[in-house]
């Protein structure tokens, strides 16, 4: 029994296509390739790149371009010398130690071993520069946008027109915090007068009045600064107890910078601290 194939029809174009080879864009109406623009093509890409990147560092680095308020790295709105900001990771010393025969210290540094056998040398390397407060020029003044009344310029000492002085908010609290060491040791640093019994009178800050001052305007730091940084909580070896390790890294601004920059300042521009 033979069979019979049915008759050859034509080839269906869902199983077919057509094999196309590159030169056969050439004659596909409306496609053009004109290889002749393609390096300014890339230069436009590359101009175009570098624009929005400078922008970005322009306005305040390529992580803050939508931070008008600035941030930690570059400085704030509300901060001087924003170029001399640099960061550093420093260990910080003076968390609890117990020895072997059960007596409590702290840690401490050992580059700064040598300052801890003075205090005085200590504060005075590592709390206060010799100049704490800088005198702005009015046009200086204007263009920091602080405001300042005529009352508040003071002659300066050799200085061709009368300054507006200010201090780094860390300066002022590091003398707070030397007053608050200062008065916890009054019988030996006779600077500070001590009169717990002395009524309030007018014109005159009392000692626990300038006290109160300093704790709350150091209260006032810390809580603006919110440092995050996280202190364990461990087994204090010889003290039988769990207690906080306060001795970690943390992301620090470094003062050397600062400090640099203003000490290199005309003496004119400077007062020292009082």
């Amino acid at each position: 029994m033979s069979s019979r194939r049915p008759p050859a029809g034509p080839r269906s174009s869902s199983i077919y296509t057509q094999v196309r080879t590159e030169d056969d864009n050439d004659f596909i109406p409306g496609l053009h390739h004109n290889k002749g623009n393609s390096p300014l093509l890339w230069l436009a890409v590359v101009v175009l790149s570098l624009l929005l990147a400078g922008n970005a560092w322009h306005q305040g680095g390529l992580f803050n371009t939508r931070n008008p308020r600035g941030s930690y790295e570059k400085g704030f709105k509300t901060e001087l010398v924003q170029t001399y900001i640099r960061l550093e990771e420093k260990r910080f010393h003076g968390a609890f130690r117990v020895d072997d025969q059960g007596y409590w210290h702290m840690s401490t540094n050992p580059d700064e071993q040598h300052m801890l056998e003075s205090q005085v040398a200590r504060w005075t390397m590592l709390g206060h520069s010799p100049a704490r407060f800088y005198g702005h020029t009015a046009a200086e003044v204007q263009k920091l946008g602080l405001q300042a009344d005529p009352e508040d310029y003071e002659p300066g000492l050799g200085y061709e027109t009368p300054l507006f002085r200010t201090e780094p908010s860390t300066y002022h609290d590091l003398h707070c915090l030397d007053y608050v060491r200062k008065a916890l040791d009054w019988e030996y640093y006779t600077d500070i007068t001590v009169n717990r019994t002395a009524p309030e009178h007018p014109g005159h800050a009392s000692h626990r009045l300038h006290l109160d001052h300093c704790i709350e305007l150091m209260r006032q730091s810390f809580l603006c600064h919110m440092d995050l940084t996280p202190i364990p909580r461990r087994w204090l070896v010889n003290g039988n107890m769990m207690h906080a390790d306060q001795d970690q890294v943390h992301m620090c601004r470094a003062r050397e910078p600062f400090h640099d920059w203003i000490q290199e300042q005309p003496m004119e521009r400077l007062i020292s601290p009082v």
